[in-house]
């Protein structure tokens, strides 16, 4: 049985016993920190990229509309091509000499990200990226024109995945200038050429095993935590990483580990608190939440489940969330993912036709939302 997060995007669909199995073998051992390092979303996290093949029409946007498609059942699209996600990773593990650090890292690389990549390949269909897959570089400094438009004075170098070096291979081209007058003419300019960007990928997930502050700073039940850190122009993740927590990791057992990464590479998906506000439509284009005219998600006050209100939140539309009380249970303001799709799922799951869709964690887990990035324990059994 599967629970679609959204119908398409945001963009990952969930199978729901894969997050129930998860959920059993992590249960009281595993702590998902995942919350504390999400990745704020920004335009220099963001790159433009080119999906194909075929038309992308679907009943609320026809073809000609459509400027690209996300994560979805075949079905969802009208005339579209779609295959197994293609995933690159990438092991920046820090070099060692120490057996047990070497036998760990081997692990990881042979028979742990194995299989939490078999599954989610398996699982997801999309609609692939054409082309090689570059990350767009970032400004450190701009020149300012008129209309909004602007011209890069500095590169930020290098380009980060969180503390994480993304290869200059797999980054664009970027033009920078020197000087720019008072009537936009810029001299003094130079382009940095693009890489060979990543073939027959759709999808890049850079793994390490550092011993980071999050790692010391948490409980031995810390294993590993992930996140997104680059999007394309329709908020479909492209980037992500994942950390293991090397003491935890090595005093792990085989199936403890798995489940592991198969939790988090969910996460790295974009099966985040920080992507419920950021839910599109099924033409993959229009979004459900009100947007401001820079893109960016809409923000208020939001009343959480313990009564208290954050302000300046980001703000989930209603054909997206849900807020409201659930019966026997004391509680005012939980929150549920209400899209059709998962909706209907829920209702065949639960064997109930009153059912509106699946109820997320509820405590404030985040300084973002009042919602969290997993499916309530109570109901589903906990994804962490």
């Amino acid at each position: 049985m599967y629970i679609f997060v959204t119908d398409p995007p945001i963009r990952i669909l969930v199978p729901l016993f894969a997050l129930l199995l998860a959920g059993r073998a992590l249960a009281g051992q595993h702590h998902c920190v995942h919350d504390r390092i999400a990745i704020r979303k920004s335009p220099n996290l963001r790159s433009s990229v080119r999906y194909g093949p075929g038309a992308h029409e679907t009943a609320i946007a026809p073809a000609a509309t459509v400027a690209s498609r996300d994560r979805a059942l075949d079905e969802v699209a009208v005339g579209s091509t779609r295959s197994a996600l293609r995933i690159h990773v990438e092991y920046q593990f820090a070099a060692t000499s120490v057996a047990a650090e070497m036998k760990m890292q081997n692990d990881i690389r042979t028979t742990v990200m194995p299989h939490a990549l078999a599954f989610w390949q398996k699982t997801l269909k999309v609609l692939p990226v054409s082309g090689p897959l570059r990350f767009d570089r970032s400004c450190a400094s701009f020149f300012a024109h008129a209309e909004g438009k602007r011209t890069c004075a500095k590169e930020r170098s290098p380009a980060k995945c969180g503390t994480n070096i993304i290869p200059s291979s797999w980054l664009k081209s970027l033009k920078t200038c020197d000087r720019c007058n008072v009537d936009d003419v810029c001299t003094s300019c130079s382009t940095t050429p693009e890489g060979a960007g990543l073939r027959d990928t759709d999808f890049s997930i850079i793994v390490t095993a550092d011993n980071t502050e999050i790692c010391i700073s948490t409980d031995a039940s810390t294993q590993a935590y992930a996140s997104a850190c680059r999007w394309d122009q329709n908020d479909r993740p492209i980037l992500g990483k994942i950390n293991f927590c090397p003491d935890a990791t090595q005093a792990a057992d085989d199936k403890l580990l798995k489940s592991t990464a198969l939790h988090e590479l969910a996460h790295a998906l974009g099966f985040s608190s920080q992507t419920w506000p950021h839910m599109r439509l099924p033409d993959g284009v229009t979004p459900r939440t009100a947007r401001k005219a820079d893109g960016s998600v809409q923000r208020g006050n939001v009343e959480c489940f313990d009564g208290t209100t954050k302000s300046e939140q980001l703000l989930a539309a209603p054909s997206s969330l849900w807020t409201g009380a659930i019966a026997g249970r004391g509680i005012d303001h939980a929150f549920k993912i209400v899209t059709p799709k998962v909706a209907a799922v829920a209702k065949a799951h639960f064997g109930c036709d009153e059912e509106t869709g699946a109820e997320l964690e509820n405590q404030p887990t985040t300084s973002d939302a009042c919602w969290g990035s997993h499916w309530e324990q109570r109901v589903l059994n906990g994804m962490c």
